[in-house]
């Protein structure tokens, strides 16, 4: 069954050259990727969050459960943020963070640092086919797909021997070109998900992100 629930997405805006601490050569600071602290909605965001307490976000409260997540398409680090709070409000596990092009991981680590979580999570650089293949991540409780639509289905494959009973899937703009297979497999009666689907409105428009838990 699908659920047609909206959720309006946080608008981020660009801080004051004052607040913007994080500086990586090469990485200019824009609209949604500028320093952490200021970012309303981020963890650490005075605006969203005066007591200083990581605010849940809407994919990361499975994460406060789980050991272990791996996120694909981590870019300028602010899911990351999101789900590696969760980690530490649970006490234990940590993130493992992929992201294709370096530059984008540089500011995604100082925006990490700033939050002050950056022992938190393994940002790695490369394809991330390739990445976690290299170093497998074991006992996975949630995986976050935000990058190349294409690689949805290999990926999920690839991590699926070391899912946790219950683990939760998280995709976003599954209606995009090359995340057919994806959808499909993931709502074959056969393969052993629940699927649902949560409706995310931004730019001024509504965009598909599906949920997935596996029941095996």
């Amino acid at each position: 069954m699908v659920s047609r629930t909206a959720w309006r997405s946080t608008s981020y805006v660009r801080p004051s050259p004052a607040s913007a601490r994080c500086t990586v050569r090469g990485a200019q600071p824009s609209s949604r990727a500028a320093s952490c602290k200021g970012l309303p909605g981020s963890p650490y965001s005075s605006a969203s969050n005066p007591a200083g307490t990581p605010p849940p976000c809407a994919s990361c409260q499975a994460c406060a459960m789980s050991p272990r997540s791996a996120l694909a398409g981590g870019r300028y680090g602010i899911s990351t943020i999101h789900l590696a709070a969760a980690v530490r409000r649970r006490g234990e596990g940590r993130v493992i963070s992929t992201e294709l092009v370096a530059r984008k991981a540089a500011r995604a680590r100082c925006h990490l640092a700033d939050a002050q979580l950056a022992d938190l999570v393994d940002v790695r650089v490369g394809d991330a086919l390739a990445t976690l293949a290299a170093d497998p991540p074991r006992r996975m409780g949630m995986v976050l797909l935000d990058g190349a639509k294409r690689q949805y289905l290999p990926l999920l494959r690839q991590l699926e021997p070391d899912l946790l009973p219950g683990a939760l899937i998280v995709a976003d703009n599954t209606a995009m070109a090359g995340a057919a297979d994806f959808v499909e497999y993931l709502q074959g009666s056969a393969n052993g998900y629940a699927t649902s689907t949560l409706y995310i409105r931004a730019l001024d428009d509504y965009h598909p992100l599906l949920l997935a838990t596996l029941l095996r």
